[in-house]
């Protein structure tokens, strides 16, 4: 009896001993999940913080893309439209130079330049040929 005794006082220190021991280890996970949330929360909150970072960066340098994209538009519609200009005065200073020429022309046949001295253009001077070219520019 005596040794039934001390076995079940030695069964009852071991599950006091065990439920301690599991109290500790649950203490020491509990503590070990927090240590580990919190390193967890301060990685994210480090790549976070360095993700915004860049983030921004990269914000900024597309505003920067588009600033200098409008600014090349612009220069672009400008030079463009210079370009164009130019280009329009050229030809309206070419169309004064046929309308000219077309002038002198009309001058010279006015003031009856015939082989003959006659003013008749339908003459059988040696001017009909001249006479047929101004009408056919006339004509175009």
């Amino acid at each position: 009896m005596y040794f039934t005794y001390v076995m079940k006082k030695r069964l009852q220190t071991q599950k006091k001993n065990i439920t301690t021991a599991e109290s500790k280890v649950n203490s020491m996970m509990t503590a070990l999940e927090e240590t580990v949330m919190a390193k967890m929360n301060q990685v994210i909150s480090v790549h976070e913080a360095e993700w915004r970072e860049m983030s921004s960066l990269m914000l900024d340098q597309i505003v920067q893309v588009n600033t200098d994209l409008e600014l090349f538009k612009t220069r672009y519609k400008i030079e463009t439209d210079e370009i164009m200009s130019i280009l329009d005065d050229d030809d309206d200073d070419d169309d004064d130079d046929d309308d000219e020429e077309e002038e002198e022309e009309e001058e010279e046949e006015e003031k009856g330049d015939d082989a003959d001295g006659n003013d008749n253009d339908n003459d059988d001077g040696d001017n009909d040929d001249e006479e047929e070219e101004s009408k056919r520019k006339d004509l175009s």
